[in-house]
């Protein structure tokens, strides 16, 4: 129906059966009401009376639709869902339109419109089914079609747009239905990285350390979350700030991501087992033994408790969740100058154990010193695995220096290289970028493979590129730096040349 100049309703026509009416928007920018129902868009001509016309009719019906400049090209485009599909459908003026078809698992139940990655461009949320939320970003064409899921929740109820923060990204907020009849609001965060996170408030002072594991052998991961103790203030407002850890707690999901309750539990120390002396430590979870649990490996590092760096032990623990208790192995601390900077686990000798890797060197939290002591030289600590024992680490790591090529600043990567048996240690420090190899006697091999950018913050191997091989992101203060390794040809294999990578 449609209104004429002395404004009453005049019917020119019906919207096919009761497939039933879904938005009323001008499509074609002619001034005039179009329509947008379950069998099709629908444009208004004008006339006396005006009449409709189907411009585009979908496969199958359309469920749920919303309408939206998806490419800011000036004309309404618009999104439909269909079982097993989400078609998008771009104006392309003069009454022509482009669809773009994008699978889905299962029917898209809901639809909303946003840019949820910060690119300028609008991406498409879902309901896949009834609890799967996700998101459909940019891909062909700058149109959305690339589909990632974000959250798998109960049952959603509501779909909603916002933007509830000043990033200038779209962010979700989820409506989902509970037992007991009261509607939870959940929030998915919008990211430049396309991975929405939830956000899930805990009450702690301060966090030292934190993990994700399968620290008891369930699917689900689990975080391990290491606590401070906080001096109280003495006479004169001195002598506060953090004490040794505490506690050490295990932080568990009450149900799906995103519609879920933070469940903690303080862990007690076995007997023998104590907490790492000093306030900051770096951490990381590995399944040393292979039985599918993983533990958590704590060093100890430097802190506003070392006003300056020399030789002290620096404690490390691997610890392992038994019987609702924190037990761990007897490995002696690292007696060094220099401070750990981070802990990786990978089988470094081709041997099938699995090794601790820690990165030593100059600290870069504020209020660090600037230089290492005389004395002091970057490296790597090792502690040994075990090929005749899964799980045992030697009690005493092996420490292999690395000569710095400046004041003693190093970021460090288990690197899986093509060709190796065992994993190489990837390092930058202030002017370089370096492999560390070791053979099957655990000798140590040190090769320069790149340059660096100087003010290398964070080091990371994954595989950038999609060839199953991993490559090096290095991240500094304003730039990511992505070192891509090489495949290996038949040629390089036959002549012995694949067991380096060439970043």
């Amino acid at each position: 129906a449609l209104a004429d100049a002395a404004g009453c309703v005049r019917c020119t026509g019906t919207l096919n059966d009761a497939s039933g009416l879904r938005q009323v928007v001008d499509l074609d920018g002619d001034g005039m009401a179009d329509y947008v129902n379950r069998a099709g868009l629908y444009v208004t001509q004008p006339g006396s009376p005006p009449t409709l016309v189907r411009v585009l009719q979908p496969g199958r019906p359309w469920n749920f639709m919303d309408v939206a400049d998806l490419n800011h090209d000036g004309l309404v485009d618009v999104v439909a869902t269909r079982p097993g599909v989400v078609d998008v459908v771009l104006a392309a003026g003069a009454g022509r339109y482009n669809v773009l078809s994008a699978p889905t698992e299962g029917s898209p139940s809901q639809v909303a419109v946003g840019d949820f990655d910060g690119d300028l461009i609008e991406d498409i949320a879902i309901v896949e089914g009834q609890d799967t939320v996700s998101v459909l970003f940019s891909g062909r064409q700058g149109v959305a079609t690339e589909r990632v899921v974000m959250a798998e929740l109960p049952a959603v109820a509501r779909l909603s747009v916002t933007q509830n923060d000043e990033d200038a990204i779209n962010d979700l907020v989820v409506t989902v239905p509970t037992p007991g009849g009261e509607d939870l609001l959940v929030q998915l965060r919008g990211d430049s990285s396309r991975r929405m996170a939830s956000t899930i408030p805990r009450r702690a002072p301060v966090t030292v350390s934190v993990a994700a594991g399968r620290f008891t052998g369930q699917e689900q991961l689990d975080v391990m979350i290491a606590e401070p103790r906080m001096r109280a203030m003495g006479a004169g407002g001195g002598g506060g700030g953090m004490g040794p850890p505490k506690q050490f707690r295990l932080a568990s999901m009450e149900g799906p991501f995103g519609a879920s309750r933070l469940l903690e539990q303080t862990l007690p120390m076995a007997e023998g087992c104590t907490y790492p002396a000093g306030g900051f430590m770096v951490s990381t979870a590995a399944d040393l033994d292979g039985d599918g649990v993983d533990s958590f490996v704590a060093v100890q590092t430097w802190g506003p408790d070392f006003p300056t760096l020399a030789t002290r032990p620096y404690g490390v623990r691997a610890l392992s969740v038994v019987e609702g208790e924190l037990r761990c192995a007897g490995l002696a601390p690292i007696e060094t100058s220099a401070a750990p900077l981070g802990v990786d686990v990978a089988d470094l000798d081709g041997d099938g154990a699995l090794d601790v890797v820690i990165g030593l060197g100059l600290p870069r939290y504020p209020g660090a010193p600037v230089g290492l002591p005389e004395d002091a030289t970057p490296g790597v600590a090792v502690y040994w695995g075990d090929a005749a024992a899964p799980g045992r680490l030697a009690t005493a790591p092996t420490v292999y220096p690395i000569d710095p090529t400046g004041p003693g600043r190093l970021v460090l990567a288990v690197f899986e290289a093509n060709g190796r048996a065992g994993a190489d240690v990837a390092f930058v420090d202030d002017t370089r970028l370096g492999l560390a190899t070791f053979d099957a006697a655990r000798q140590i091999t040190v090769t320069r493979v790149g340059n660096a950018a100087s003010g290398a913050r964070a080091l990371r191997a994954l595989d950038a590129d999609g060839d199953g091989l991993d490559d090096l992101v290095v991240a500094t203060g304003n730039e990511l730096l992505v070192y891509h390794q090489r495949p290996c040809d038949a040629r390089r294999a036959e002549l012995g040349g694949c067991t380096r990578p060439a970043p």
